[in-house]
């Protein structure tokens, strides 16, 4: 045999190695991509078909207290609705004292047996070199989960451009929706690690993604998931026991943002259920993001991987409409 037929019949056998392993490199990589869709679909089933009723479980234990953030309204009080149900004691915490107080005493009435404490706090106005003190005045009791529920758009109407904000409008939004949350929960930290295992519920927002015409807000709800996905890891790794979730949602329709009730948008009543339902199985899923309404979960699953363009052009209607909305709001308080 010539050195040429030698050459030839071993760049042939190169040649047929290089097909097996390329055949064998797509059979794993079909293999894991089948096995990853498999545990994603068991993952999900276990995070929206399991048991509501145990979802709270980890986290009941002595006499357990959850301390519910912008607690009077919306989705705070929707949540609060969902944890005295389950037999939490509560921690209302409000700006208003007086209708903490009225909150209170509706609550003492259908649950006399738990107990109801408020914490009285303006995130836009009050010193937050207070916070360490407020947190102190209940640090003796067996607080075991944290909802950090204040945020929105404080002031209407809520969906302008960035150059159509001032400056005091950019900095509420950042207090409401991220400072004012990285203090508090800082704080709180020792007290939720002593009573651990504890919870400590982010709500976040599908406008991390991006919202055109709430750029700050976006920001700051951007901010939300990166912190509780940070923060997660952090307790994961220092073996803290402390389990934290980014609640994520779409539209719901609460007295702030009074949107039409439908599938995808529910009363804050009912959104409080779902997210108090399905913590327990996300956290048993080891997730730090969880979107508890179904036709939220649909949606965003549904709008995320779309087209640049296609995204442009729904969110364009979106806002319109929210804009109409909010100016509508903005009219009946003006009359």
């Amino acid at each position: 045999m010539s050195s040429m037929e030698s050459i030839f019949k071993m760049s042939g056998v190169n040649r047929l190695i290089n097909i097996s392993v390329l055949e064998r490199g797509l059979q794993l990589l079909g293999a894991f991509t089948a096995a990853s869709t498999v545990f994603k679909v068991l993952s999900l089933a276990r995070l929206y078909l399991s048991p509501s009723s145990l979802s709270l479980n980890r986290w009941k234990h002595g006499n357990p207290y959850a301390l519910v953030t912008g607690a009077t309204d919306g989705i705070g009080w929707g949540i609060v609705d969902a944890l005295v149900a389950r037999g939490f004691s509560i921690i209302l915490h409000g700006r208003d004292r007086n209708k903490l107080e009225d909150r209170r005493a509706i609550l003492q009435k259908q649950y006399p047996s738990l107990k109801i404490e408020i914490l009285v706090f303006d995130v836009l106005k009050d010193p937050y070199d207070n916070i360490e003190k407020l947190v102190s005045g209940i640090s003796h009791l067996n607080v075991t989960i944290l909802v950090n529920n204040v945020g929105g758009i404080p002031f209407m109407p809520g969906y302008i451009t960035l150059a159509e904000h001032d400056s005091s409008q950019i900095d509420h939004v950042i207090d409401m929706n991220a400072r004012f949350l990285a203090h508090f929960t800082r704080y709180m930290m020792p007290i939720l690690s002593r009573n651990g295992p504890s919870l400590i519920m982010n709500i976040g927002s599908a406008a991390e993604f991006g919202l055109p015409c709430a750029t700050v807000y976006s920001g700051a709800k951007g901010f939300v998931l990166s912190f509780s996905e940070a923060l997660a890891r952090e307790c994961k790794i220092s073996k803290t026991p402390v389990d934290v979730l980014n609640i994520n949602l779409g539209d719901v329709s609460t007295k702030q943002t009074p949107t039409p009730v439908r599938f995808a948008n529910p009363l804050a009543k009912d959104f409080g259920r779902d997210v108090v339902g399905r913590v327990g199985a996300a956290v048993a899923s080891d997730r730090n993001t969880v979107t508890p309404h179904i036709p939220h979960a649909i949606f965003l699953g549904v709008l995320k991987p779309l087209p640049e363009f296609v995204k442009v052009a729904f969110l364009r209607n979106m806002i319109q409409d929210a804009q109409a909305l909010h100016r509508k709001i903005f009219n009946l308080k003006e009359e």
